[in-house]
């Protein structure tokens, strides 16, 4: 299911930005954080707390998206405890942190 949350993610950049999404992971104090990042025209302040509620859109046009994406996105986070939030600055770009808590996450190959 993860897949599906990058997909997702992923999906919705190109529309909005001419480069290519960032992904990284960073240490913090609650776990591991994975961070998705573009350089797109970002969320509006406004519209942040709305963009995770079901049949939002920022999409433009006749050819409006579902809004259901990111709402899927938090919830199949959510059943093993990761929590996301977007922390983008609007006209720079979209970033999305996904805080992983400690025990489901790990460092090395899978075995």
């Amino acid at each position: 299911m993860f897949a599906k949350v990058l997909y997702n993610l992923c999906g919705n950049s190109p529309g909005y930005m001419p480069g290519i999404p960032r992904i990284h992971c960073e240490p913090v104090k609650t776990g591991c954080m994975l961070i998705y990042e573009d350089d797109g025209i970002g969320i509006p302040q406004d519209k942040k707390k709305l963009i995770f509620e079901r049949g939002f859109t920022t999409s433009p046009g006749p050819t409006k998206s579902s809004g259901l994406g990111l709402l899927l996105v938090r919830d199949i986070l959510a059943i093993t405890g990761i929590t996301i939030k977007e922390t983008g600055v609007p006209g720079v770009g979209s970033r999305f942190e996904m805080v992983i808590p400690p025990g489901k996450w790990r460092i090395g190959p899978v075995e």
